[in-house]
């Protein structure tokens, strides 16, 4: 690797310098800074005197009425390089991500919550949460404690090397809590069956602690809003919910945008969609959705639920589950969703699971709610266009197949989309079309791609762990679904 230039002993070396209200210094390598005193230092003592200043090798020498300090070339150059001032950030977020992540393991080898770590340090579980992110720069004292209230020294902290909890152990605590098969295979593999990170994953994500007395202990799904069956009832869907809520936080969080409000009326979308692209499918709706700050996260695992949004501090993450490679029922799927993100999340309501699959008909007024949204955003006026398929076919469904393609030709609508359409208002007729309507759609399985890209071109994997970047490239990873 080249050599940067502040790794040269030129560039670090003070030649010489002057003061007169502000310390104008030249270094070795002729580069040539003037800077202000009071950033230099950060607790000044009595009678510093800048004025009898003098260099000193790699640092700059200032006596005082309580002696001599030294500043080093450190501060002098942080304050006049800005290349290598962004440096020093870059490593201190390396460094409080580096006290975060082992912070984080010596909890877990305690068997502890970070809640009650807070609580003994003295400090908040926000705090404490931020702390094991690394988000938030932690003071030598407010470290001391945090370490003195799980029993351990500055020397744990230094200590190279994981705790050595055994992947073999953590996988089976969350097996037995009910996590899918699929699941536990994809994290253990994200996480190379490092036991520490799956430990530090297992409990913040499912809440299951391997090292506590009883790793067995089923999970409760803590969220709020609206779910269409008894998720915790169901150990499995509990679980998977759980990683998909935090699969969203994390999308949410490296993807930062601004609460947006999205129309409530689908035709408004539609007309606005057409004006821009001239054409109506998934692709130019997934456009419409980031444009309009609502991510969308396409998870590749078939079962547990089809689909989920939710709201976050006012910002909509949509949540994706369609395994069929087809461009109309990932369009629909994403209208569908989208409804609920425009009619049903708000501030006492901020999750949406679907259970039964997306575009059948169902009982739930608001599912059926969402499905007329998502028709109306793709066809404009489905009604109509039953009405008049029926006519066209005298009710006689053996004729539907050829009439829904010539008329979605005369209409310069997508063929798959009205077939998707037509099917589910069949459904609610007790007619099962969704095979034909099936040979209709596009299946050369771009969807899935198209909705994977879009996400990554806008993650912004800074805001992320090195564990937490790996999980979610796992989960976006389709290559065997």
């Amino acid at each position: 690797m080249a050599e940067r230039r502040w790794e040269s002993r030129a560039y670090q070396t003070v030649e010489s310098l002057t003061f007169d209200g502000r310390l104008h210094v030249r270094f070795v390598d002729g580069d040539e800074a003037t800077l202000d005193v009071e950033r230099l230092v950060a607790r000044p003592p009595k009678g510093l005197d800048w004025s009898a200043a003098r260099p000193r090798g790699q640092e700059v020498i200032v006596p005082s009425a309580e002696g001599e300090i030294d500043v080093p070339w450190t501060s002098l150059r942080g304050q006049s390089d800005p290349a290598f001032a962004e440096f020093l950030i870059g490593e201190a977020d390396d460094e409080a991500r580096r006290i975060g992540e082992r912070l984080r393991a010596l909890r877990v080898r305690r068997g502890m919550t970070a809640k009650q770590v807070a609580a003994a340090a003295g400090i908040s579980p926000m705090s404490m949460s931020r702390i094991e992110l690394g988000r938030h720069d932690v003071v030598f004292r407010t470290l001391r404690r945090i370490l003195a209230a799980m029993d351990y020294t500055l020397h744990d902290l230094a200590e190279e090397g994981g705790s050595g909890v055994q992947p073999e152990i953590v996988i089976a605590a969350m097996r037995k809590a009910g996590v899918p098969a699929r699941l536990v295979r994809r994290i253990s593999e994200a996480l190379r069956d490092d036991g520490d990170a799956l430990a530090a994953a297992a409990r913040r994500i499912f809440g299951v602690d391997p090292a506590s007395a009883s790793p067995g202990v089923q999970p409760q799904l803590v969220l709020e809003g609206r779910f269409k069956a008894a998720v915790n009832q169901r150990p499995e869907l509990a679980t998977y919910t759980m990683w998909a809520h935090w699969l969203a936080l994390l999308v949410d969080h490296a993807c930062p945008r601004p609460a947006a409000d999205i129309p409530e009326n689908p035709v408004a979308i539609r007309t606005e969609i057409l004006k821009l692209h001239g054409s109506m499918g998934f692709s130019q709706l997934l456009d419409w959705c980031w444009d309009h700050q609502v991510a969308v996260l396409p998870l590749a695992d078939p079962g547990e639920f089809h689909g989920a949004c939710w709201s976050i501090d006012g910002r909509a993450v949509v949540v994706l589950k369609q395994v069929t490679p087809s461009d109309a029922r990932w369009a629909f799927d994403l209208g569908h969703e989208l409804a609920h993100v425009s009619r049903h999340l708000d501030s006492t309501s901020g999750v949406v699971v679907e259970v039964t699959e997306v575009g059948r008909f169902s009982e739930d007024d608001d599912e059926q709610e969402a499905n007329d949204f998502a028709g109306e955003l793709l066809l404009g006026e489905p009604d109509s266009l039953a009405r008049e398929l029926a006519d066209r076919t005298e009710h006689q469904l053996q004729r539907l197949k050829a009439e829904v393609q010539k008329l979605a030709a005369e209409r310069d609508l997508a063929t798959g989309s009205l077939a998707n359409y037509m099917a589910y208002r069949l459904g609610a007729e007790g007619e099962d079309w969704w095979a034909t309507a099936a040979v209709l759609q596009d299946s050369d399985g771009t969807a899935a791609k198209i909705a994977r890209q879009a996400l990554l071109e806008r993650l912004d994997r800074n805001r992320m762990t090195t564990e937490d970047a790996a999980l979610l490239d796992a989960a976006l990873d389709w290559r065997d679904s």
